[in-house]
């Protein structure tokens, strides 16, 4: 396929994607609160558990074996306590994502993508505690909404979910699909919804290079993702298993994860994921 300029790629995103979907308002609200540099915990506390269903998926997943709390966390405020401000801020914003999930007429397409980027997410927080503590919790948020794109396209685009037929069934890569059909792909997509979103450019540059992490501003983050992405592939989590094994083990590289962790890393995400079901549903 001849290759397009940026302007053009663009121009044919903005023509096949009528809506981009709004942030969710209860992260925006978040976001809000927390660039007032005189906020109080209990603004957040009182933002966060007027949205029932996102305070559900908070506690369910603070409880669950991905943190291992000593006891039950019951209320935000516990959460907060034991998670920190601003493990609590990822959460808020990744898991607000949640409702763009199984709110149209691709259910099965929209569980399958939630389920691959929730282990996405947990297997790129794993990964990160071992080689980069300090990025374990921005790992997570960007796991999550590393497939946004995805989510997009199935919803705006009447052919997309051919294209992903297609692959699967093929064993195909996917980016390479949409760029042949599309004209561009899922990473230009994600990028630019949340590019409109306001998000941080850090989470807006790694979902845009998570298939190519030495083209990211932020290479550690975006190796981690690249590593965790084809971990989950390669357990046939999503609805695309073209597992990359040069892409997967050049994050393994950069990264200094031998065999033998990334083994433990695999058991351990397995682990989590064969034990937390109810995380996994939308």
């Amino acid at each position: 396929m001849q290759r397009i300029n940026e302007s053009d790629k663009l121009k044919n995103i903005l023509d096949s994607v009528r809506d981009f979907p709004p942030i969710p308002q209860t992260a925006f609200k978040v976001v809000k609160i927390l660039e007032n540099p005189d906020y109080h915990v209990t603004d957040l506390v009182y933002c966060v558990s007027k949205d029932m269903g996102l305070t559900t998926e908070i506690l369910r997943l603070a409880n669950s074996a991905l943190y291992s709390p000593s006891s039950k966390i019951s209320t935000i405020k516990q959460a907060i306590t034991y998670l920190g401000m601003n493990t609590v801020k990822n959460l808020v914003i990744s898991l607000s994502s949640k409702a763009l999930f199984g709110s149209g007429n691709l259910r099965l397409l929209e569980q399958k993508l939630w389920e691959h980027s929730l282990t996405v997410a947990i297997g790129a927080r794993l990964a990160a505690l071992k080689v980069k503590p300090s990025l374990a919790e921005e790992c997570f948020i960007i796991g999550l909404l590393h497939d946004l794109g995805q989510l997009i396209l199935a919803k705006e685009v009447s052919s997309y979910e051919t294209i992903v037929q297609d692959a699967y069934n093929k064993m195909l890569d996917l980016r390479q699909m949409e760029n042949d059909t599309l004209g561009f792909d899922h990473t230009d997509v994600g990028g630019l919804a949340l590019e409109k979103w306001g998000m941080p450019e850090h989470l807006t540059d790694v979902v845009r290079w998570h298939h190519q992490p030495d083209r990211s501003k932020y290479k550690d983050l975006a190796h981690l993702i690249c590593f965790a992405n084809n971990l989950t592939k390669s357990k046939l989590i999503g609805i695309n298993n073209h597992h990359d094994t040069e892409k997967f083990q050049n994050s393994m590289k950069y990264l200094g994860i031998v065999p033998e962790d990334a083994d433990e890393l695999e058991t351990a995400l397995m682990d989590i994921y064969g034990k937390e079901k109810e995380l996994f549903k939308i």
